[in-house]
Formats: C-alpha cells, sequence, structure tokens
C-alpha cells in the first residue's frame, strides 16, 4: 500500500489497499481487479509518507486476491491509519528500522 503524502487514506476510491470492506465482499466471486481470483483476510504492510519521511505500518487487516494480489482495505481501517498518521503516531517508537534505494525516474526510464 502507498499513498501520497498529501492525500488522506479515508479518500481514496476503491483502489488497491484501499476501501473496500469485507462486507462488500460477501458472495463476491472474483477479484474487483483481475477478476479471476477469491478475495482472503490476510494482514499486509502499508507504506505512506509522515513528512519527508516514509513510513511503514505492518499488520494491517487486508482482503488480498489469492490470483493477482491485490490487496483492499476498509474503511474503517483507512480511517484509523489517517487518524494515526495525524496524530504522529503518538509517539509511538517503531519496532523497525529499514533503509530502502531512492531512483530517480528520470535518470533510470529508458
Amino acid at each position: 500500500m502507498d499513498w501520497s503524502r498529501n492525500e488522506p487514506i479515508s479518500e481514496k476510491w476503491l483502489m488497491p489497499s484501499a476501501g473496500l470492506s469485507t462486507e462488500a465482499t460477501d458472495g463476491f466471486h472474483g477479484c474487483p481487479c483481475c477478476g479471476a481470483g477469491p478475495l482472503q483476510e490476510r494482514s499486509v504492510s502499508s507504506v505512506f509518507w509522515l513528512g519527508e519521511k516514509a513510513l511503514m505500518v505492518r499488520g494491517v487487516p487486508a482482503m488480498v486476491c489469492t490470483a493477482c494480489g491485490e490487496d483492499f482495505i476498509s474503511h474503517a481501517t483507512a480511517t484509523e491509519l489517517d487518524r494515526i498518521r495525524g496524530a504522529g503516531f503518538n509517539g509511538s517508537v517503531s519496532d523497525v528500522h529499514v533503509s530502502i534505494p531512492v531512483f530517480d525516474f528520470g535518470k533510470i526510464s529508458a
């Protein structure tokens, strides 16, 4: 899951990792993205921006397509992620620190 720096998570449309509730999948026979796979409840990781820092939240409840791997979170989960982000993680200390490579699109595109 990846959100832009300024857009609240809960304002995302039914895109991968945003907005599809578990209840909305009852009786649904395929993934809204690929149409092939059923959705299963799983935990996913969410990466988004807080100021100039990229942060990851692990253990986010989601519905994940078994065929294409797209994941969807409920509106309630998106709202809670917005609340947590807005509160600056309430002074919480992260469990793990990771380092990621950063590429400039203009330098790597053909």
